[in-house]
């Protein structure tokens, strides 16, 4: 199935990270990156700094579809593309990062 095809599971959305999860700014290879931290069990994932700019809108009222317009829209920021978004969502949820509270297709989507 194509990454079009699953939008709409995730485009009205309105994740939040859940409280115990910190980013953390990180050189690799003269790039920067963003790692996601954690706190309650000690996992991490890197990021880049579009993914960031996206993760960092995750705020619980805005849907993803409206983030991702958002970003579109500004001038001074990069959207990710769709697929890169449900990629986003999917390692969040995979890390439980994500508040819970997600409608059934949606968790189903991320299994």
């Amino acid at each position: 199935m194509s990454p079009a095809a699953n939008w709409p599971v995730v485009a009205e959305l309105r994740p939040q990270l859940r409280q115990h999860v910190r980013t953390y700014p990180q050189r690799f290879r003269g790039e920067r990156w963003y790692v996601l931290h954690d706190q309650s069990n000690g996992r991490n994932l890197r990021f880049s700094a579009t993914a960031y700019d996206f993760i960092g809108r995750l705020d619980g009222d805005l849907s993803v579809q409206q983030i991702w317009d958002q970003m579109a829209k500004a001038e001074d920021v990069e959207a990710p593309a769709q697929d890169e978004v449900l990629l986003i969502l999917t390692q969040l949820f995979a890390l439980d990062a994500m508040r819970s509270g997600l409608p059934v297709d949606a968790m189903e989507f991320f299994k």
